[in-house]
């Protein structure tokens, strides 16, 4: 009898702590109760990112990518790889010419999330942040992954490195 009952026991606690917000990052961000301040910030940011995506503007990207020399972005193209500010802000602006051309509204592709991340944690004084979003293209949408490291700079959240992953398999996006 007393084995069960600590095999029981044990088993609610450790279904319990795999369930819970806090244990190992186990629940999305809008199944907690409660988002923190610092979630509430990175979401944010994330916003405006999408934002200044949709709209191809490029003061919009700038403000939000970090001074460092080390700051890294990776398209979703394994060939797409750029080091330092003034490199990652020639590629948005690149894309947003490239958009432009083929008929987007001022070189923006339509980004659309649903405003919860996947993940946001702290790590010392970094931030991890995660989302899954669409693309919006003319002939079709595509789900896609960006995954963000951010530090303070000035007081303010910059995004430090970003990467996206292109869910569609087989290659061709529907631009």
């Amino acid at each position: 009898m007393k084995s069960t009952f600590f095999l029981s026991l044990v088993a609610l606690l450790a279904f319990g702590l795999a369930h819970s917000p806090d244990a190992f990052g186990s629940l999305r961000p809008q199944d907690r109760p409660h988002r923190d301040p610092l979630e509430a910030e990175i979401t944010a940011i994330v916003e405006q990112l999408h934002a200044a995506s949709s709209a191809g503007n490029v003061a919009g990207i700038e403000s939000l990518i970090s001074r460092s020399p080390d700051a890294l972005f990776l398209g979703a193209e394994g060939t797409e790889v750029f080091l330092g500010h003034d490199q990652i802000v020639r590629w948005w602006a690149g894309q947003f010419a490239f958009f432009d051309a083929l008929g987007y509204p001022h070189g923006g592709l339509r980004v659309v999330s649903d405003g919860r991340l996947l993940q946001v944690r702290r790590v010392g004084d970094l931030v991890l942040a995660a989302d899954q979003a669409v693309w919006r293209f003319h002939r079709g949408d595509v789900t896609f992954r960006l995954t963000l490291v951010l530090r303070k700079e000035g007081g303010r959240w910059k995004i430090l490195q970003g990467q996206y992953s292109n869910l569609k398999a087989g290659g061709s996006l529907p631009l």
